[in-house]
This record gives C-alpha cells, structure tokens and sequence, in this order.
C-alpha cells in the first residue's frame, strides 16, 4: 500500500506532466500544436484550391486549341472540297 508522501509526490510529477503538455498543446506564449494543425489545415485547403483551379484552366486551354484545331482541319476540307469541284467543272 502506498504511503501519504508517495502519493503526493506521483500526484505532483502527473500534474507537472499534464502542465507540460498543455503547454505542449496550447502554446506557452507561441503557437502550441493546436494552433500549427489548424494553420496546416488552411495551407493544404489553399494548396487544394490552388491546384484545383490550375487543372480547370489547364483544361479550358485545351478545349480552347482542340476548338481551333478542329476549325483549322474544318476550313482545309472545304478548301479541298471548292477545288476539286473547280477542278471537276
């Protein structure tokens, strides 16, 4: 059986601990672990937005040059079409 002071003292060292790691946590004056995760968080959100609107230009450009290939290859049919019925007359 545990005496009074060995209690007292096991109580003291936990209590220490549980300080120390609040401190940990919530910062002692700078930011604590709570405070880095939640700036982490924003960072990666902003990083995701980031890319996620990168990848939506990049496919509108695409879309953009496969319209005016599409145009280009458009306008040399016809082109051929004009000459060879010219050709045919």
């Amino acid at each position: 059986m545990a005496t009074v002071s060995t209690l007292d003292t096991r109580l003291t060292v936990t209590e220490k601990t549980v300080e120390r790691h609040d401190k940990i946590l919530c910062g002692n004056g700078k930011p604590g672990l709570v405070d880095e995760h939640d700036e982490l968080k924003v960072d990666v959100k902003n990083h995701l937005d980031y890319h996620e609107k990168l990848a939506e230009s990049e496919k509108e450009r695409r879309d953009f040059w496969n319209k005016v290939l599409l145009l280009g290859i458009g306008m040399i049919i016809s082109n051929v079409g004009v000459i060879i019925f010219a050709l045919v007359k």
